[in-house]
């Protein structure tokens, strides 16, 4: 994210300037304050907490006869079990084989990985009272709106180590029903 206060916010500088892991939460989102600027505002950028996942390393792993939801969360727990508890699990039945890779890569891709093919979300909240992070998997809805660049509906894409891969641009198609003449006078 990125958001704009006022240049003489001398509080909200105070804070930045103070702190090592600045969190910011608004409508229920949570993220994490990764950047900030002084120009002719102040600019604080930031990412969503599911971020921590690309910090740590995942090592080649192999789960036999066990469901995705499962295999992600083993993911999480020998990469990120010192500071990241589970969730609820979902209690959802999902069809059972066996995952593995043969690399070391960064949990989010692991776990993305193992996701792959089902409806399954992941999300990362602060759980403030314990002082942990708690990943979640969350079932997936149908999204009538989808940007990719392989369905031609974003362009100017460009990918870095240091932002998620973001659309500049984009368009999308819907019908357009003719509502009769309009006379502007």
């Amino acid at each position: 994210f990125e958001a704009h206060f006022p240049k003489g916010e001398t509080r909200l500088l105070n804070l930045l300037d103070g702190g090592d892991n600045l969190f910011a939460e608004y409508g229920g989102e949570q993220a994490m304050i990764t950047a900030w600027r002084v120009d002719d505002d102040i600019t604080v950028y930031g990412r969503t907490l599911v971020y921590l996942l690309t910090k740590r390393a995942a090592e080649p792993y192999s789960y036999t006869e066990t469901t995705a939801e499962n295999a992600a969360r083993a993911v999480v727990t020998a990469s990120c079990g010192d500071y990241m508890t589970l969730g609820a699990a979902r209690n959802a039945d999902g069809e059972k084989k066996t995952f593995s890779s043969e690399r070391a890569q960064t949990a989010y891709d692991a776990v993305r990985e193992v996701l792959t093919g089902t409806a399954l979300g992941i999300r990362v909240r602060a759980d403030r009272a314990n002082k942990k992070f708690v990943f979640e998997i969350y079932s997936g809805r149908e999204n009538s709106l989808i940007l990719s660049e392989g369905l031609r509906t974003a362009h100017s894409v460009s990918y870095t180590n240091e932002t998620d891969n973001r659309a500049d641009g984009c368009w999308y198609e819907r019908r357009i029903e003719c509502m009769g003449d309009w006379d502007a006078t």
